[in-house]
């Protein structure tokens, strides 16, 4: 059965829209939370029971979580969380790659001092998160993923912040769902030493800064996927 968040959505006198909006947050929270599955099937009814709405708003939900990629609709399937591929998550962390690089070179162009010292700032905060032992999961990255959508913003054109966040909720779903971690912790200092880059003014070394830094983690992602879809194979064996 399901997993989904406990309690309703509450109404506030809003429209459809602004209720389709309201379950779309929910439904997406959980699957990026790991609380709905990687091909988990989604009934419309259930959905409007449990959140206390009716079936319109969740059909809407649905249709926008379809177009974000969350969820798939397949003949004779139904809706369903959208299933993992090495695939898709490869062209994610390419995509991702593309928008990011071109991002820092253009925060190394328009970015004010100001606002570098305050990304800065969140760097250490990141920082801190990553190396520590025990980090708190949820805050930690909540933390990296505002660091990487607030450079985006940086760079002076708010499409890289809108992409940024689309990319990034996937990449978080799918390593959420798939409990993933990273086998390799990254250098010390990693996000200060990229803003440091990105101070410097120079377009191509920030590009470049930020290429090494998004490239770290790729291998670690997809062979964590691997392990994901070998043991969820028919037949396939944990560990």
């Amino acid at each position: 059965m399901a997993n989904y968040s406990a309690g309703k959505v509450p109404d506030g006198g809003g429209t459809v829209n602004t209720l389709s909006r309201r379950v779309y947050s929910v439904l997406r929270d959980d699957i990026l939370a790991g609380r709905l599955k990687p091909g988990e099937r989604l009934v419309r009814k259930v959905i409007g029971e449990r959140l206390g709405v009716s079936t319109i708003p969740v059909i809407e939900a649905l249709y926008m979580l379809e177009i974000d990629g969350y969820v798939e609709n397949r003949a004779l399937a139904g809706c369903r969380v959208r299933s993992l591929t090495l695939e898709d998550i490869d062209n994610d962390l390419m995509l991702r790659e593309a928008l990011e690089c071109q991002a820092a070179r253009l925060c190394a162009q328009n970015a004010v001092p100001e606002e570098l010292d305050k990304l800065m700032k969140k760097a250490r905060q990141v920082d801190r998160f990553v190396r520590s032992d025990t980090p708190d999961q949820t805050l930690g990255s909540q933390i990296h993923w505002e660091f990487h959508i607030e450079l985006g913003r940086l760079s002076g054109h708010s499409v890289f912040g809108e992409m940024l966040q689309k990319v990034w909720f996937q990449r978080y779903m799918s390593l959420n769902s798939l409990k993933a971690i990273r086998f390799e912790p990254p250098p010390e200092g990693w996000h200060q030493i990229l803003v440091k880059k990105i101070k410097k003014g120079d377009s191509d070394l920030a590009e470049q800064a930020m290429r090494e830094h998004v490239r770290f983690g790729r291998k670690d992602d997809l062979e964590a996927l691997k392990v994901y879809l070998r043991e969820s194979a028919p037949g396939g064996k944990k560990g």
